[in-house]
């Protein structure tokens, strides 16, 4: 029923006052009826049984086909790094074998550059946060990049010219009067 403005001791079409529709409204509610509120139903949790928490269900394994198509769905959003991509597809339900295969296939062929992902990262990183070098010598290295692909990206001098350039970026011009 479509909420409208009545007039206080009112009676709706239904011969019911404000104060009986009210009361109505709560039995409804009360019954299951009416309005859901967000994030109510759906899915729930797994619970456990006699101490044990049971076990998810199992994920499909992936075939060679299938991992690929996953990881160009994944290279389609973002780049990953050679071993965030192997970890994915695992996840996805891909076994190790099939993963790391598919992940050296598409390295071949160019889908997958840890260097270029490293450079790309490190410029990303430096532009957007201002993040020292260390620490992006740490988040190449968790994303599998090897230190000295991580060191290569991570050139004090491109790096010194880099924060050189985010620097003139944030001075305040000057106002030119005339």
């Amino acid at each position: 029923m479509p909420y409208s403005f009545r007039l206080p001791g009112r009676r709706d079409d239904l011969g019911a006052s404000r104060g009986e529709q009210h009361r109505l409204d709560r039995r409804a509610r009360a019954a299951g009826h009416g309005r859901r509120r967000v994030g109510s139903g759906g899915a729930q949790p797994l619970r456990q049984e006699n101490g044990v928490a049971p076990t998810p269900p199992p994920v499909p394994a992936l075939d060679v086909k299938a991992a690929r198509l996953a990881a160009f769905d994944l290279l389609a959003r973002k780049s990953w790094s050679g071993r965030e991509l192997t970890r994915r597809l695992r996840r996805r339900g891909a076994p190790a074998e099939v993963a790391q295969a598919v992940v050296a296939d598409l390295t071949d062929r160019g889908y997958v550059d840890d260097q270029a992902f490293a450079r790309w990262w490190a410029e990303a990183r430096a532009r957007g946060r201002r993040v020292g070098s260390h620490r992006l010598r740490q988040e190449l290295l968790a994303k599998g990049i090897p230190r000295a692909m991580a060191e290569a990206a991570i050139d004090k001098k491109a790096l010194t010219l880099l924060l050189l350039y985010v620097a003139q970026r944030l001075v305040v011009r000057p106002i030119i009067t005339a």
